[in-house]
């Protein structure tokens, strides 16, 4: 993955993702849980529960690897969430 756009074409119903990181609740109750993707849509996707990830501007996306990228929180404070895709 290169890119957002390289993101959301890899991200389809049925899709694992686990949120692997989150810079302000490091004991959150969704870290290392792996969620299914219910709905994808331009501006989102939903987990299976309800819970939404919504796509900021593509320059608050870091692409880590081929299955990992992270999402900035805060600018400022350089706070982020990080993300693996499972399959």
């Amino acid at each position: 993955m290169r890119n957002l756009t390289d993101i959301k074409r890899r991200l389809k119903v049925g899709n694992i993702v686990t949120m692997t990181q989150h810079d302000n609740y490091p004991h959150g109750e969704l870290i290392n849980v792996p969620r299914e993707i219910e709905h994808v849509q331009s501006n989102a996707i939903r987990f299976t529960g309800g819970s939404w990830l919504y796509w900021p501007r593509a320059k608050d996306i870091t692409i880590e690897d081929h299955d990992k990228f992270s999402v900035m929180l805060n600018p400022a404070k350089q706070t982020k969430m990080h993300y693996q895709i499972n399959n």
